[in-house]
Order: C-alpha cells, then structure tokens, then sequence
C-alpha cells in the first residue's frame, strides 16, 4: 500500500507497532521518576527502562538484615528458630534452584509452595513444624 511517497509492509508496520511500544515505555518511566520526585535526565530514562536504576534485594540479603537486627531484640530461642528457616532455605535455593540466592522480585506463589513442601518432606525440617 502507497500513502504519499512511503510504501508500508507487513515488517514496517510490526516495526512501528514496536516502536510505539517502547515509546510508550519510556514515557512511563519518565512519569514514574516525576512522581519519584527523582532528578529527570536522558540517563535516569534509560536506567528505569532498562530496570537498572533500582538496586534489587535478594532473599538472602533479606534474612540476614532480619537476624543481624533482630538478634538483640528477639530472644535466643526465637532467634535459633530464625536461623533454622535460613538454612532451609539455603538448603532449598542450592537443591531445588541450584542458586545461592533468588532477587525478591523473581519471590512467587510457587516458590512459597515449593518451600513448605520442601520443608514437610526434608527429614529434620517434618519433626520440627509436627
């Protein structure tokens, strides 16, 4: 199809279809910076789009920040309960996962399960919750 003196295809209209895509994308992450307050420059675009302007947390980061500050609060015997999760769930990451650590992020409906039955079938794990 001919309008004015361009010629439109199937692979320039996909092309386009994108492009407007990403637009659109961008223009969010500018909202989202506005109403962040944050500092608006082609940079900070770019890093909200690319998702590297947000430094992720991990499980395990997690579970080490809660013990490194509840150690003093919580009594021991809470706190012996806290480390025992962690190692499960080290356990469960290098098992399962065959990773050291999961972003919060990746944190799902599935991996919630996939930990209780872990812990109901690991063998210390099933006299502990029984």
């Amino acid at each position: 199809m001919q309008i004015g003196e361009y010629f439109y295809t199937p692979n320039s209209r996909r092309l386009n279809a994108y492009l407007d895509e990403v637009y659109s994308q961008l223009l969010d992450c500018h909202k989202q910076l506005l109403s962040e307050l944050k500092v608006i420059t082609p940079d900070a675009i770019k890093k909200r789009f690319l998702g590297e302007d947000e430094q992720h947390k991990t499980l395990m980061q997690l579970v080490t920040y809660h013990n490194e500050s509840m150690v003093h609060t919580l009594k021991p015997g809470t706190m012996k309960n806290y480390y025992t999760t962690e190692k499960y769930l080290k356990a469960l990451l290098r098992e399962k996962l065959k990773v050291s650590d999961i972003y919060l992020k990746q944190l799902n409906y599935r991996f919630i399960t996939d930990f209780e039955y872990y812990l109901r079938t690991c063998v210390g794990a099933y006299q502990t919750f029984y």
